[in-house]
């Protein structure tokens, strides 16, 4: 997965404005006509690369590889500063920051033609949301000088940060054509059931009966072993029940202990690696790094929907499962930005590129040095 690659989930156009332009940016910066002479050594409007024909210009290239760097500096190295010397993928911290510029520049570009292929590309429609959203963004800011200012900071011209926008938009559009009512990739029940079974997705509610403290430290030996006893008589009314449903849902209201079920009321959508959790960028739920331990998942893959399990001893707690089918409503969002994300990289891989002389002599090292020079504050002066 490439650094960029976690943008395709294309959150509104108004949250990827304000975070992808964001990236590197600084209000403090001068206010030279063309920064990037300066920290690249090449003027803004001059083609690294085409992608199916279509130039890319220097500032756009280089946005994305100053978002990139930034990405690993944080990611990586805890903001603590890169190190070139290191090898990521077996490549140099330059190279593979070069190559993850490459690919999300090839991705947008995939987006956008295939946006105007099917019909969703840039119209009048679109045109209106691109002023409203510059408009937006100029007012957030402090106006047209603050503007003009915050673009020299990031080094983009007006023309590449609208181009970004408009970009960000027909994806939205595009997901929108593919996935919403009737769409051709539009999700029924049955493609839900097959993705959750090869993604091993499972829907469970637990009771939850703790015999340790929030610490990890075991309750006396008399009220764990009430607490066993509870846990194993639970389950056992559970399997006898003619309604296992209905009476675990009353028996979980009486002695579960878990906090996180006010967030998940209809239960936990999880694999061995993912969790489905709410985010709050897209305001979607939205598969997430994170599971559920493995004892609890091993125990839940085993039974049948509808079906009650356990008690199950997993980190200082005694838990009785509940497995439960996966709805189309709970992971259709989820689904949608997976398949979507597939399907941009499928037609990424699909590109042309050829490459200028500007693009083979790219520094990212020197680049971002001279970036973040460009950022420090200002000295105060002397007196």
């Amino acid at each position: 997965m490439t650094v960029r690659s976690r943008m395709i989930p294309f959150l509104s156009a108004a949250i990827l404005l304000f975070s992808a332009a964001g990236c590197n940016g600084s209000y403090g910066a001068k206010a030279e006509s063309d920064v990037l002479l300066e920290w690249a050594g090449i003027a803004a409007d001059t083609a690294m690369l085409t992608v199916d024909g279509a130039e890319i210009p220097a500032d756009l290239y280089y946005y994305w590889l100053g978002c990139s760097l930034d990405f690993l500096d944080f990611s990586r190295y805890n903001g603590e500063g890169l190190l070139w010397s290191d090898e990521i993928d077996g490549m140099s911290v330059s190279e593979y920051a070069k190559r993850d510029a490459l690919e999300t520049v090839r991705l947008y570009a995939a987006a956008q033609r295939k946006a105007e292929e099917l019909g969703c590309g840039f119209d009048e429609d679109t045109r209106k949301k691109l002023n409203g959203a510059r408009s937006d963004f100029v007012a957030s800011v402090g106006g047209e000088e603050a503007f003009a200012l915050y673009l020299r900071g990031i080094g983009l011209r007006e023309e590449s940060f609208l181009h970004l926008i408009s970009v960000f938009l027909l994806c939205d559009q595009l997901k929108s054509h593919l996935y919403g009512e009737n769409g051709p990739r539009s999700p029924t029940q049955k493609t839900i059931d097959a993705y959750c079974a090869q993604e091993g997705f499972l829907r469970v509610k637990y009771i939850r009966i703790p015999f340790a403290d929030e610490t990890g430290a075991p309750f006396a030996e008399r009220e764990r072993s009430a607490r066993e006893r509870l846990s194993f008589d639970l389950a056992r009314r559970l399997r006898e029940s003619e309604a296992p449903e209905d009476l675990f849902q009353e028996l979980m209201g009486l002695y579960s202990k878990d906090p996180g079920a006010i967030a998940h009321p209809d239960g936990y959508v999880f694999s061995r690696g993912r969790m489905l959790e709410y985010d709050e960028d897209s305001g979607q739920y939205l598969f997430q790094d994170g599971g559920m331990a493995e004892e609890l998942y091993s125990a839940a893959a085993a039974l049948e929907p509808g079906k009650t399990g356990g008690p199950v001893s997993c980190g200082g707690s005694w838990y009785i499962l509940l497995r439960l089918p996966v709805f189309l409503d709970q992971v259709r969002e989820a689904y949608c930005q997976a398949d979507f994300s597939r399907q941009l990289t499928l037609w990424k891989e699909e590109t042309s590129v050829s490459f200028s002389e500007a693009y083979e002599a790219a520094d990212p090292q020197a680049y971002y040095n001279r970036l973040l020079q460009a950022q420090l504050p200002s000295p105060e002066p002397a007196g």
